[in-house]
C-alpha cells in the first residue's frame, strides 16, 4: 500500500461512501480532498455535478492545481515502469487510486491498472482541462454569492450589487455606529435606556459607547439567529417605556432585597443577643452592602446559617433559617430579572442599530460576505426555498449537486451548515437523484477550530457525524508529513498529558519522515511586583527570541524561513520593531500591506498634499520617501521655509517647477492619469527599483468603484477602504526577511522554523474580558444573551452557573486549539519561550508546557531540547549598529545593518495616524485597563500635535479635535489632557525648550524597515531637539524612557549629520499641575 495511506483510506475514495473524515495538522487533508475529487471524475461523475467548497482562495487554487496535476500525469506522463520509482506527488495519487481500483477488480497487476487508470483519464482530460470551469471548486462565501446572484428578486437584493472587504465593512460599521450614538444623545429616553444597561453591566468607569461597541461585535456573529428569534421590534416609544418601567421592577427587587437582608441581621441580633464580634461584622455587612456585595460573604454560600464558621455555635432555629432562604431566593429572583432585562435591553439596542448599517449598504448597493451568508440562509433556510422547491433551485443552479465535499469543516459556522444540510439531507437519504446515489463528504480538524469569535463551532464537525449516525462513514488521517520527528513527538507528549487531564479528544500522529528536527523550549520567571519586574519579563522574552533567531541564522537557515508566532497583532509589531533595531530585516502583516510600501506611500502622499496644500506634512512625506529630491541642505531649507499653496519656495526651482506643473492639472484630469504623470515626472519607476506595487497602484487607480475620477478625495477614500490589499513584495525581500503573524493567521500555513514567544495565554474564563455570553443549546441554537456575571453570583443561581460552567469549558477548548495549531506549524524546528510557573496550578498555556516537561524525572525545568539543528555555521548574520556610532555613508547616506541606507530609509512621513480602539485575533476586546491607559495616550499626543503654536488659545480647538476623534473617553479624562495642555504652555522652561524656527509634531522616520514616530522636533539654528511627551513620572520605568529618546536621538542625528551642532534630548512629563524636564545625555 503507497506510505500515504491511512487505515481506511480506500473508504475515502469511494463515490458512494459518505465521509466524515478527521484529519491531524501534516496529514495530508488537501491530499485525499483532491484525489477524491479526481476519482469522482474518473469514476464517470460530470465536473458540474461535484461541488467542493473550501474556506480561502489560497485552498481553492490548491485543490484546481492538484487536480489537474494528477490527470495530467496519469493521462499523459504515466511513465513505463509506473510500479516503480519514488513515491512523489502527482506519483503517489496514481499508485493510490491504483490501489483502489484493483480493490474495485479493474485488474490483478498494479501496472495492469495504471494504464487502465491512464486511459480512463486520457478520455476524460480534455473535457475537465479546457472546461475547467464546470467543476465547482470555489470557496463557500463564493457559492453563497454565486446562489444570491440567481435569485436576487426573490431575496430582495439588485442583482448588481458589489461585494465589500472587511475594511470597508469595518468603516460602514463605525460610522452606522456613530450616527446611530448620535440619535441615543437627541432622545432623552434612549439616553436614559442606555445609562440603565451601563448600571447593569456593572462597568460604570467604561464608556457607555465603548461597552455597547462591544456587545455589538459580539453580536454580529449570531445576527442571524437573532434576527429569526426577535422577528418583531414593537414601535420604539411603547418598546422603551416598557423597558424603563422593568428596570423600575428591578429597583423594586434590590430593594426588597437590601430590606430583607437588614431584616434578617436585625432578627438574629434579637434572638441571639451575645453574638460574638465576627459574627456581629458579618451582620453588619447584611446591613450596609450593595446586593453585589452580599454574594459574596462566606455565610450566604451556605446552605444553613448555622454552617458558617461564626455561626456555628448558635442554637439552629426553623424561622431564622426560612428568613435565611427567603433573602436568597429573593437575591436569585433578582439575578435572574437582571439577565432577563439586560437581555431585552441590549437586543433592542442590536436590532435598532441593524438599521443604520443595512440602509449604508442598500444605498451603495453593497453586502459583505456575512451579508451574503444571512440572506442566503433567509432565502433558501427560512423561506423554505430549498425544501419546497428544490427542482426549481437545482434548475436555476443549472445543475444537480450529486456530491457535495467541504474542506475546512471546524471553521464552518452554524448558519452555513444550515443552509448546506439540506443538500446533506438528500445526498445522504439516496431521495431525488436520478441517475446515482449522491455521497456527502467532508474533513476538518476539531482541534484546529479557533475562530469562535467568528461563528466558528469545533462541536459541529462530531454534530453532524452524530445527525447520520447510519450513513457517515467516520475516518481519520493521523500519519504526518509536515513535521519532524521530535516534533511530532513533542506534540504528541504535550497533547496526551492534555487528552488525559481534560478530556481532549486526541489521537497521537505518527511521523514519516526521516527528518528529525529540532524542539528547543526555554523557561523563563516572572518577578513579582512593579512594572519594572513586568517590562524586565517582556524584554528577557523578546532577547530569548533573539538568541534563537541568531542560532538559527548561524547554522545556515535563512531569515525567510523563520516565522515568529504571536497571539497579537500589536505583538507582533513589537517583536518586529526589536528585531529591526537589532538590523534584521521583517515583514509583518502592515508592512505587507500594499498602502505601507514606501514607493505607494510616496505617490498617496504628494496626491494628498494635491489635495490640500495646506498639509506641509504630506509634501515633506513624499520628497523624504524619495531618494534624491532633498539633500540635507535641502531639509533644512525646507524646514526653514515651510511650503503653503503658491509659494514653493522652500524647494529648489526644479522641483518647484515639478510641483506647479501638477498642481495646475489637479482635478482637471483623472486620477489614474495624475498618477502616471507623478510616477513619471519623479522618475519613481527607477528610485524604487521598479517596484511592481507602483503598477498595481495606476492600475487600481483606473477602477469603476471610485465615485469621480477626477476626485483625489475619492480616490484616497477609495485606497483607504482597501487598506487590507496586500503588496506585491519581490521574493528577494521574504527570503531575507523573518516573518511576523498572528497564529490566528498562521492556521493553514507551515514554515520551515517556528517561534512561539507567547505561550503565556490565560486558559481560564475571565469575566473582565467576556463582556457577554452567548449561550448554546445541545443542537448549537443560540439558547441565551447572558451578562458575565462572576463566580459568586454565578454560584448563587443554578442557571447563571451553568451557562458559566459552559463558557469556561468552551474557552478552555478554544485556548488548548490555539496551543495545538501554534505547536503543529513547524516543519523543521519548533522553539518555545514559557513562563516558568510559580504555583501548582495550570492557569495558562505555558504551565500546561511546565507541568508535561518537568514529569521527566527533574523537579525544575529551565530548558528543554530535543533533535538538532543544521550544522552550518555559515549563514548571514545582520550587523548590529552601535548606539554611539557615526555615519560613515555619503551625503543623505548612513550606515545600518552594513549596507548604505538612503536618506529616504531614514525618514518617510505620512500622516498622523491614531488607530482605533481595537479587536484581538480572537474577537476580544481589550481589558480596561490596556485600553484606557492606550487611549488615554493616543489622546494625549493628539492633542499636543494639535496645540499648533503652544498657546492657551489654541487649547480649546484643540480639546474639541480630541472630543471628535475620541468619542469613548470619558469627561474625566478630557478634562485631565485639558489641564496637562494648561500646564504646559503656563510653563516658561516649557516654551523656552520648543521655541525655534521650525516644529515638526508627530515626526514619523523610518530605519530600513523600522518606523518610529517622534512627539516633536523642534528646529533651532543649529541644534534640533527631540521631545518625548510622557503623562506619567515612573523612576521604576526612567532607563527605559532615556533608552528610547537616544535611538530617537541617533536616528535624527544620522540624517542631518552636516549643518547640525548638536541633537538634544528631553523627556517632558506632562502632569496635571506641574510639568517634569529630564534631558537625555547621549549615549
Amino acid at each position: 500500500m503507497p506510505v500515504n495511506m491511512d487505515t481506511g483510506a480506500l473508504d475515502i475514495l469511494s463515490p458512494d461512501k459518505s465521509i466524515a473524515l478527521k484529519a491531524s495538522a501534516g496529514s495530508g487533508k488537501t491530499f485525499n480532498l483532491s484525489l477524491r475529487v479526481v476519482n469522482l471524475l474518473l469514476s464517470g461523475v460530470e465536473p458540474d455535478r461535484i461541488l467542493c467548497l473550501t474556506f480561502t482562495n489560497k485552498a481553492t487554487n490548491e485543490m484546481y492545481e492538484r487536480i489537474i496535476k494528477t490527470l495530467t500525469y496519469l493521462a499523459h506522463e504515466l511513465p513505463e515502469d509506473s510500479g516503480q520509482g519514488s513515491l512523489q506527488a502527482p506519483k503517489e495519487e496514481a499508485l493510490m487510486l491504483a490501489e483502489y481500483w484493483m480493490q474495485q477488480g479493474a485488474g490483478k497487476e498494479r501496472a495492469d491498472v495504471l494504464k487502465y487508470l491512464s486511459k480512463k483519464a486520457g478520455s476524460i482530460y480534455e473535457g475537465v482541462v479546457r472546461e475547467i470551469s464546470r467543476l465547482r471548486v470555489s470557496t463557500i462565501d463564493s457559492f453563497f454569492n454565486s446562489v444570491l446572484r440567481l435569485f436576487p428578486f426573490e431575496a430582495g437584493v439588485l442583482p448588481d450589487f458589489r461585494i465589500i472587504t472587511e475594511s470597508e465593512e469595518d468603516g460602514i460599521y463605525r460610522g452606522a455606529y456613530d450616527e446611530f450614538i448620535a440619535g441615543i444623545h437627541s432622545d432623552e429616553s434612549m439616553r436614559q435606556l442606555l445609562r440603565n444597561l451601563v448600571l447593569l453591566s456593572g462597568s460604570a468607569e467604561l464608556s457607555p459607547f465603548r461597552i455597547l461597541d462591544g456587545y455589538f461585535r459580539e453580536m454580529l456573529s449570531i445576527r442571524t439567529e437573532i434576527e429569526r428569534r426577535e422577528q418583531e421590534v414593537r414601535s420604539q416609544e411603547t418598546e422603551v417605556r416598557g423597558l424603563l418601567e422593568e428596570f423600575d421592577v428591578l429597583r423594586g427587587l434590590e430593594k426588597k432585597v437590601k430590606e430583607e437582608a437588614a431584616s434578617l441581621a436585625g432578627r438574629m441580633r434579637r434572638v441571639y443577643p451575645d453574638l460574638g464580634r465576627m459574627a456581629i461584622s458579618e451582620l453588619k455587612k447584611y446591613e450596609e452592602s450593595h446586593i453585589k456585595k452580599l454574594t459574596a460573604l462566606t455565610s450566604l454560600t451556605k446552605e444553613q446559617y448555622t454552617d458558617y464558621k461564626y455561626f456555628s455555635s448558635l442554637e439552629y432555629l426553623p424561622e431564622i433559617q426560612d428568613a435565611f432562604d427567603l433573602l436568597k431566593e429573593e437575591m436569585r429572583d433578582y439575578f435572574r430579572y437582571k439577565n432577563r432585562i439586560f437581555q431585552r435591553i441590549t437586543l433592542y439596542l442590536f436590532l435598532r442599530f441593524l438599521q443604520y448599517p443595512d440602509r449604508t449598504k442598500q444605498k451603495l448597493n453593497a453586502l459583505s460576505f456575512n451579508d451574503v451568508t444571512r440572506i442566503c440562509y433567509n432565502l433558501l433556510i427560512g423561506n423554505a426555498l430549498i425544501d419546497e422547491n428544490p427542482d426549481y433551485f437545482y434548475f436555476r443552479l443549472d445543475s444537480r449537486i450529486e456530491h457535495l465535499l467541504i474542506d475546512e469543516f471546524q471553521d464552518t459556522s452554524i448558519i452555513q451548515w444550515k443552509i448546506l444540510k439540506p443538500v446533506a439531507d438528500e445526498l445522504t437519504s439516496g431521495m431525488g437523484q436520478k441517475e446515482r446515489t449522491g455521497s456527502f463528504f467532508y474533513v476538518g480538524d476539531p482541534k484546529q477550530s479557533i475562530y469562535r469569535f467568528r461563528g466558528g463551532e469545533s462541536r459541529l464537525f462530531d454534530a453532524v457525524l452524530s445527525h447520520y449516525p447510519e450513513k457517515l462513514m467516520a475516518r481519520s488521517l493521523r500519519r504526518n508529513f509536515r513535521s519532524g520527528r521530535v516534533i511530532v513527538d513533542f506534540v504528541n507528549r504535550i497533547f496526551s498529558d492534555v487528552a488525559s487531564h481534560y478530556g481532549y479528544d486526541y489521537q497521537e500522529q505518527e511521523s514519516t519522515l526521516e527528518r528529525e528536527g529540532y524542539v528547543d523550549v526555554r523557561f523563563i520567571s516572572r518577578e513579582k511586583g512593579a512594572a519594572a519586574d513586568i517590562s524586565c519579563f517582556r524584554e528577557l522574552k523578546m532577547q530569548t527570541v533573539l538568541s534563537f533567531v541568531e542560532t538559527l541564522i548561524s547554522r545556515g537557515v535563512l531569515p525567510g524561513d523563520i516565522a515568529i508566532l504571536c497571539q497579537k497583532n500589536r505583538t507582533c509589531e513589537e517583536y518586529a520593531e526589536f528585531l529591526r533595531g537589532r538590523g534584521y530585516d521583517v515583514l509583518t502583516e502592515s508592512s505587507e500591506g500594499l498602502l505601507e510600501q514606501p514607493s505607494v506611500r510616496a505617490v498617496m502622499n504628494l496626491l494628498k498634499w494635491l489635495s490640500d496644500p495646506r498639509q506641509a506634512v504630506y509634501l515633506f512625506g513624499f520628497l523624504f520617501t524619495v531618494e534624491g529630491l532633498l539633500d540635507e541642505k535641502g531639509v533644512r531649507h525646507f524646514f526653514h521655509k515651510g511650503p503653503s499653496r503658491g509659494n514653493l519656495s522652500a524647494v529648489s526651482p526644479a522641483l518647484s517647477e515639478k510641483l506647479s506643473a501638477l498642481q495646475s492639472v489637479s482635478g482637471l484630469i483623472p486620477v489614474y492619469r495624475l498618477v502616471e504623470r507623478i510616477i513619471e515626472e519623479f522618475d519613481l519607476h527607477r528610485a524604487f527599483n521598479y517596484d511592481p506595487n507602483l503598477l498595481c497602484l495606476a492600475g487600481m487607480a483606473t477602477s469603476e468603484e471610485v465615485s469621480d475620477p477626477l476626485s483625489i478625495e475619492d480616490f484616497v477614500a477609495f485606497m483607504d477602504s482597501r487598506s487590507s490589499t496586500k503588496a506585491l513584495i519581490p521574493s528577494g525581500v521574504s527570503e531575507k526577511s523573518v516573518r511576523l503573524m498572528t497564529i490566528h493567521k498562521a492556521k493553514g500555513l507551515e514554515f520551515p522554523y517556528v517561534i512561539l514567544p507567547e505561550l503565556d495565554i490565560r486558559m481560564t474564563f475571565d469575566a473582565r474580558n467576556t463582556p457577554i455570553i452567548i449561550d448554546h443549546n445541545e443542537d448549537m441554537t443560540v439558547k441565551g444573551l447572558y451578562l458575565s456575571e462572576n463566580k459568586d453570583i454565578a454560584a448563587l443561581v443554578t442557571e447563571l452557573n451553568d451557562v458559566r460552567i459552559r463558557e469556561e469549558a468552551r474557552i478552555r477548548t478554544d485556548r488548548l486549539n490555539y496551543l495545538y495549531v501554534a505547536l503543529t506549524r513547524a516543519r523543521n524546528g519548533l522553539m518555545v519561550v514559557a513562563e516558568k510557573s510559580e504555583i501548582s496550578d495550570t492557569r495558562q498555556l505555558s504551565d500546561i508546557l511546565c507541568r508535561v516537561l518537568e514529569t521527566g524525572g527533574q523537579d525544575a525545568v529551565s530548558i528543554y531540547q530535543s533533535g538538532s539543528l543544521p550544522d552550518e555555521e555559515k549563514g548571514l548574520r545582520p550587523t548590529v549598529v552601535k548606539s554611539d556610532g557615526a555615519s560613515t555613508g555619503p551625503v543623505g547616506h548612513v550606515s545600518f545593518a552594513g549596507l548604505a541606507v538612503s536618506l529616504k530609509d531614514m525618514v518617510q512621513c505620512g500622516p498622523s495616524r491614531i488607530e482605533s480602539p481595537s479587536m484581538d485575533d480572537e474577537g476580544n476586546i481589550e481589558n480596561l485597563d490596556e485600553y484606557r491607559d492606550r487611549l488615554f495616550g493616543e489622546a494625549f499626543h493628539y492633542a499636543v500635535e494639535m496645540l499648533g503654536d503652544f498657546s492657551a488659545d489654541s487649547i480649546p480647538e484643540a480639546i474639541d479635535r480630541v472630543r471628535q476623534r475620541y468619542v469613548p473617553l470619558d469627561e474625566r479624562a478630557i478634562m485631565s489632557i485639558k489641564r496637562r495642555l494648561s500646564s504646559l504652555v503656563d510653563n516658561t522652561a516649557f516654551l523656552d525648550l520648543v521655541h525655534g524656527q521650525a516644529r515638526l509634531p508627530e515626526a514619523p522616520f523610518a530605519r530600513s524597515d523600522s518606523r518610529y514616530r517622534v512627539d516633536l522636533l523642534v528646529f533651532d539654528g543649529e541644534i534640533i531637539k527631540v521631545m518625548d511627551f510622557k503623562t506619567g513620572y515612573d523612576t521604576s520605568l526612567m532607563d527605559g524612557y532615556i533608552k528610547q529618546v537616544n535611538n530617537y536621538m541617533q536616528i535624527v542625528r544620522e540624517c542631518f549629520s552636516e549643518g547640525v551642532s548638536a541633537v538634544e534630548g528631553y523627556l517632558v512629563f506632562a502632569g496635571e499641575d506641574t510639568v517634569r524636564f529630564h534631558k537625555v545625555q547621549p549615549q
